[in-house]
């Protein structure tokens, strides 16, 4: 048979999509004359569709340097480097064929899509207005728009060209999805969940809408569901990283830490590259204690992409946890809240490092993060009043009495007020960073470890975790003095409560699942109420209730659990002072960390904290204490979820402290 008619039943069997059967047609005829041209754009194309980029390559290439004023050709040989991740060389290919057919708007499509892939999102954006301008009708172009604008964070403009995308072809599911995923982004996540769902339904082996309806119910913790959608992507296709890294989140916030590692594992095998699976392996791999491998997870997410945030964020938790001070510090910086800082304030830039002299300077220490964050890293306030410097805090306002009547700040500043006359300033944050920051040598990671251990590496964290020693020396935390009327008035209250011991509980903080907008981290505490009941029934004591924001009659809920009275003093969260003065007269308090812990510690108290896992970083990850709280008594949870024996040993020290009452 000659190349004319083998070309032709080729080219049928793959209209018929017989592909391995086209194949064997083209190959025939190279085999023959392996100058044929069409014969291997042909063969390029089947090879391309079968996946096998690499194998198509050559052809591609062939077929362009016998012909290379064909644009098809080109355009062949661009999607085979597209399938390479080679989008310079695709780029050129794309550049060559527009040239030749200036009027195809596949090839302008490509070329603009090249620009995007290289990163060039403001260049892919303005080619792709320009094709559009021309082609108003062509729905994959306002796709491709929509996409590019989604690409430079500007999702409430990329929602409106979905949208646009949609009036021209309703049923068009990548733009259902792609809506979807920028409503999202906008936490409209009632209408992104009808469309992800709408478009399952129109395409069930649409496998993209699989993994961010799972991402959507991960926010919403409707794990039940977000199981069953995961198992349905999985039986379309079981090698999903991203849907394996998602079931397997899952299944962490289940406590189920065992069965999340062994998934994300997986999906790190699968892809290597994707430095999101990477990232919840080392958040599973520190939730089980195994802060080496979790470091080393980190850090191969960071390779593949250092500028993401949150990735950085948990490596400083890590090595915070571990005692690494210093070296956390430096990871630490990338925090987001860092970064709005220096947006805010650009005329004066956050230092890097604060000299061993500050005589006469003005330092402001810019506050971040929540109350508990400010009040905690202000402990550091008194390092650098004693380089010589007047400390200005410009924060929370909530803050700026308790503060006021700190000698270690001499100024203080609610936030978004100006200040004058600055000459330093620096996010409280990062005071740990900038007040040691010419020592950080002496805590090099991988340092080299002796020869006696077979030449293995010992990190600074895993020594300071043996020794129980920390570099720098952690100050003690910002002591703060309650009013002595509201301290009289408190007693008072008390008095009318119970007698003493007065013990105080919560069993929950965080920010509420409702306002949480990322899923980087674990941003919710809490213990099962039933258990914390447990550990507390019988015991001799007036028991009061400082729990934040609690449901509609959950005090007394708990009360019933308890069975003995639990006193209501949760209003006095909306008021710091009243709250200090409380906290200082209370004989113990027992719950998970929140800003009521710092203030407890501000007021030279201690208490009994339920630490669930991951645990926040300044509760460390391993003992019964943390260097940052003195006193204080860590009871964590089990990998396994359990709280069983952090509410047994609970138990049995408040007995001892206070007695059974029964």
């Amino acid at each position: 048979m000659n190349a004319a008619k083998l070309l032709s039943r080729g080219m049928a069997y793959r209209r018929a999509g017989h592909l391995a059967a086209a194949r064997e047609c083209y190959e025939k005829i190279l085999a023959a004359r392996p100058d044929h041209p069409h014969a291997s754009h042909l063969l390029a194309a089947v090879l391309l569709e079968t996946g096998q980029p690499q194998a198509a390559l050559p052809h591609a290439r062939h077929a362009v340097q016998a012909m290379p004023r064909r644009a098809d050709f080109l355009a062949a040989l661009a999607h085979v480097h597209v399938a390479l991740a080679q989008f310079g060389d695709a780029r050129v290919a794309f550049e060559r064929a527009a040239a030749l057919e200036p009027d195809d708007p596949a090839l302008q499509m490509g070329l603009a899509n090249c620009h995007a892939l290289l990163g060039d999102h403001s260049q892919a954006e303005a080619s792709l207005r320009r094709l559009v301008q021309r082609r108003p009708a062509f729905a994959e172009a306002w796709l491709n728009l929509a996409n590019s604008v989604r690409d430079q964070n500007r999702c409430p403009e990329a929602a409106i060209l979905y949208r646009k995308v949609l009036e021209l072809r309703p049923e068009f599911v990548e733009a259902s999805h792609g809506l979807a995923h920028a409503l999202f982004v906008l936490d409209e996540t009632a209408e992104a969940e009808h469309l992800l769902r709408r478009c399952i339904q129109a395409r069930p082996d649409y496998l993209p809408a699989y993994g961010n309806l799972a991402r959507l119910l991960l926010k919403e913790r409707r794990l039940d569901e977000l199981e069953t959608v995961c198992a349905q992507a999985l039986s379309i296709n079981p090698n999903q990283p991203i849907v394996i890294a998602t079931l397997g989140r899952a299944l962490a916030e289940r406590g189920r830490w065992s069965e999340a590692l062994r998934l994300h594992r997986h999906a790190a095998s699968l892809s290597p590259g994707e430095p999101r699976v990477w990232h919840e392996l080392g958040e599973t791999l520190r939730a089980l204690d195994k802060p080496d491998e979790a470091l080393e997870a980190f850090d191969t997410a960071l390779a593949l992409d250092d500028s993401v945030w949150y990735i950085h964020f948990s490596k400083a938790a890590t090595l915070f946890s571990l005692g690494a001070i210093a070296e956390g510090a430096e990871c630490y910086k990338a925090r987001e809240t860092r970064q709005e800082i220096r947006e805010r304030e650009p005329a004066t830039p956050l230092v890097e490092e604060l000299p061993d002299r500050l005589d006469g300077k003005r330092v402001l220490l810019e506050g971040e993060q929540g109350l508990g964050d400010q009040i905690f890293f202000l402990r550091y306030a008194a390092c650098v009043k004693d380089r010589g410097a007047r400390v200005i805090f410009r924060g929370d306002a909530r803050l700026a009495s308790l503060l006021g009547r700190s000698p270690l700040l001499d100024e203080i500043v609610p936030e978004d007020e100006p200040v004058a006359g600055v000459d330093m300033m620096v996010a409280v944050g990062d005071l740990p960073y900038v007040l040691y920051r010419p020592h950080r040598s002496r805590l090099a990671p991988d340092r080299p470890a002796s020869q006696g251990h077979g030449g293995a590496f010992i990190r600074p964290a895993a020594l300071a975790r043996q020794l129980r020693v920390f570099f720098p020396e952690i100050p003690p935390p910002l002591p703060l003095t309650p009013r002595p009327e509201l301290v009289a008035k408190l007693r008072e209250r008390l008095a009318d409560l119970g007698p003493p011991p007065y013990v105080a509980l919560s069993w929950r903080a965080g920010t509420p699942l409702e306002e949480q907008h990322e899923l980087k981290w674990n941003l919710r505490k809490e213990v099962p109420v039933q258990q914390l009941a447990d550990a507390l029934r019988g015991l001799n004591a007036t028991l009061i209730a400082l729990q934040r924001r609690p449901g509609p009659g959950e005090t007394e809920s708990f009360s019933k659990l308890l069975g003995a009275p639990v006193h209501d003093l949760t209003r006095l969260n909306e008021d710091l002072e009243g709250m200090l003065a409380l906290l200082s007269l209370l004989d113990e308090y027992v719950g998970v960390s929140n800003t009521n812990m710092h203030l407890r510690a501000a007021v030279g108290k201690t208490a009994r904290v339920l630490v669930p896992r991951p645990a926040e970083w300044r509760w460390m990850m391993v003992g019964d204490e943390s260097p940052w709280f003195p006193g204080f008594r860590i009871y964590r949870q089990k990998p396994d979820g359990g709280w069983n024996a952090a509410i047994s040993a609970l138990r049995s020290d408040l007995l001892t402290a206070f007695g059974n009452g029964e």
